[in-house]
């Protein structure tokens, strides 16, 4: 059991929680990627390119696992209202095969639309990278993701407009996780705790009321002597490892075809035999579209070895001004909050994740009174 609750104190319920046992010998592998960050928010629009209309889909950050499947919704609304009597529109590309390219995909099949995925990237059986990866061998940056539904990292709050679109994709892309884990469809997909130390203002912004459940301030101890403030609630979590290969798999079972292919130029997108064309690409748009105001927000986590019991997401601001943070995934407990702004390298950098990996270690030494595994 992971959750004992105690006492209360200071009438506050005081909860005791199980340690994970971080040790440099647990760690078993390293997870990057680039977050596609776009100023003025994520652009979704139509736009005729020679003779083939695009429907862009990109800019969504670090928010991409937690309102993807809004946005693709949304633009989808926008080809299907226009373009669903079209003679040629019934056969789409889709650019792309992170979480936006394969919820599109799966929205255009379930309505009738014959697509094909265009990737060079795609869904690896597990997310790591590493120093010496080269790009064919790299997961796509949705896999890494530790995929904690909160849906900031990207530029929602800059107009009342796109302030309202972002709410609206948040409810769309929350009710589809929800409507997953009631149909047990997909794996990867759970409610879980959250123990919050800092502040949790960033949270009360991005996500619109009703989504986060049970708040209540509590005090957590690791070891029944050391009482610790914290932000309690419930919220979902996605684990890209599975839920991804099963999005992909769902794809595949409704028709989707993966074709593998690399895109320099939006000249040899316009090569392709379909005239309607969703872009996907995440970082990669801004280079293929001259597109000034998307950058990436280089992630990094340091997967450790589960510890049985820590079934909790937690997250603390330590002495130096960094993060700690851990997401219970099914077979890793990744650790990690960082970004790195404009680093266009998707590789880990060893010297980033050893100081992920020690700042957690040294948080949780004191703490750490579960058995050797």
């Amino acid at each position: 059991m992971s959750h004992q609750e105690l006492p209360k104190v200071d009438n506050k319920r005081v909860i005791r929680l199980i340690p994970p046992v971080l040790t440099q010998d647990r760690i078993v592998g390293f997870k990057a990627g680039l977050r596609p960050f776009r100023r003025g928010g994520v652009r979704v629009e139509e736009e005729k390119i020679g003779n083939k209309i695009f429907f862009h889909n990109y800019g969504h950050g670090a928010g991409g696992v937690s309102v993807g499947y809004g946005y693709s919704t949304l633009a989808f609304s926008k080809f299907a209202s226009k373009y669903h009597d079209a003679h040629d529109a019934k056969k789409v590309a889709v650019i792309g095969s992170g979480y936006i390219g394969l919820f599109t995909s799966l929205l255009l099949r379930e309505n009738g639309y014959v697509v094909t995925i265009y990737a060079d990237k795609t869904i690896k059986t597990s997310g790591f990278s590493y120093p010496d990866s080269d790009d064919k061998t790299l997961p796509t940056t949705s896999q890494i993701a530790g995929g904690f539904w909160v849906p900031y990292g990207y530029d929602f709050n800059c107009t009342a407009e796109v302030r309202e679109i972002h709410e609206l994709a948040c409810r769309l892309s929350f009710a589809f996780f929800e409507k997953t884990l009631h149909h047990k469809n997909m794996r990867g997909v759970s409610y879980k705790k959250t123990v919050h130390v800092d502040s949790i203002d960033y949270i009360k912004r991005s996500v619109p009321n009703g989504l986060i459940k049970d708040y209540e301030d509590v005090k957590v101890t690791f070891n029944g002597v050391d009482l610790i403030d914290a932000h309690y609630f419930t919220t979902l979590l996605i684990d890209g490892d599975l839920f991804l290969n099963d999005l992909k798999q769902e794809c595949i079972r409704k028709g989707v075809q993966f074709v593998d292919k690399h895109f320099n130029t939006v000249n040899e997108i316009l090569s392709l035999e379909e005239n309607f064309i969703f872009n996907c690409t995440g970082c990669s748009a801004g280079k293929l579209f001259n597109d000034p105001n998307v950058y990436p927000l280089k992630g990094q986590l340091v997967a450790f070895k589960p510890t049985p019991g820590v079934d909790y997401f937690f997250r603390t601001q330590i002495e130096n001004g960094a993060f700690v943070s851990f997401y219970p995934q099914q077979d890793v407990l990744p650790v990690g909050l960082v970004e790195q702004k404009d680093d266009w390298d998707p590789r880990p950098t060893v010297e980033t994740c050893n100081r992920i990996a020690q700042n957690a270690i040294k948080y949780f030494e004191k703490y750490n009174t579960a058995p050797k595994l």
